[in-house]
């Protein structure tokens, strides 16, 4: 079993490079990130998702294309990403 670090007071952590490996497995995740659109002054809103798949990258934009349980399709922005699998992201 891996170690998985802890903050002082709160939940486990995982850096970001490991968050990035384990989307590539194609295995489902949940994660919690926030939505920005530069284009139209948008964003904020904190979206949870659950039993995501990667299935593509945007690397121009540090995006990932993800499919839902629903089959719909979103953008996640990789620095945006704030929990995955319950573990808060850290860069």
């Amino acid at each position: 079993m891996q170690h998985v670090p802890r903050t002082v007071s709160g939940p486990p952590v995982i850096p970001l490079a490991e968050v990035l490996k384990a989307m590539q497995t194609g295995e489902p995740f949940s994660a919690v990130f926030c939505k920005a659109d530069r284009a139209r002054g948008t964003g904020g809103e904190v979206v949870t998702v659950e039993q995501a798949v990667q299935i593509g990258v945007d690397y121009k934009h540090s995006q990932r294309l993800i499919r839902l349980p629903n089959e719909q399709v979103r953008t996640m922005h990789i620095r945006l990403i704030m929990y995955f699998n319950a573990k808060k992201v850290i860069w």
